[in-house]
């Protein structure tokens, strides 16, 4: 087998062992339309009872606790931006984070990979933006799976929409 072969294969088997893994965490369509949650849905706002200097500080706090370092923190604008986190799947995903009024708005970046078209294979890392994909497997939905109850443990509603 050539080189090309073995990395397509190896690419596989990380994908069937990420999706076998992922079947267990997989909401089912109830929870789904429960949370408002529809395919292609890509800005997460939380609706809070505070400033947002207030949500700045202390949804920043809460992101901390739960392991996440920033790439960017600005007050003056009230954005922050994570680092990548790497979920138990295997591919990152980022926040950036923007506070207005008694919102938080979220828009996630996910990280895939990419074969490129040379005869080496060469994979590349890939940065998009996250959406909600129905179906099972989906990387994008793996991702969900770490973030969402980081954002529900903030203790304030969580809504979905398309952008």
């Amino acid at each position: 087998m050539n080189r090309t072969g073995i990395l397509i294969s190896a690419v596989l088997l990380c994908i069937t062992a990420f999706s076998q893994n992922y079947d267990d965490d997989i909401l089912n369509n109830q929870e789904l339309k429960a949370m408002g949650l529809e395919k292609d849905d890509n800005l997460i706002t939380i609706t809070t009872d505070r400033d947002p200097e207030a949500n700045y500080v202390n949804f920043g706090r809460h992101l901390i606790t739960k392991g996440f370092t920033f790439k960017t923190k600005d007050k003056d604008f009230m954005i922050l931006m994570t680092d990548p986190k790497d979920p138990k799947h295997g591919y990152d995903y980022a926040m950036n984070i923007t506070f207005q009024d008694t919102l938080i708005v979220i828009r996630v970046k996910q990280s895939g990979m990419s074969v490129g078209a040379s005869m080496m294979g060469d994979v590349q890392i890939i940065w998009t933006d996250w959406h909600f994909a129905k179906g099972e497997g989906n990387i994008m939905n793996q991702s969900f799976d770490d973030f969402y109850p980081i954002l529900l443990g903030y203790g304030y509603p969580v809504s979905f929409t398309r952008e």
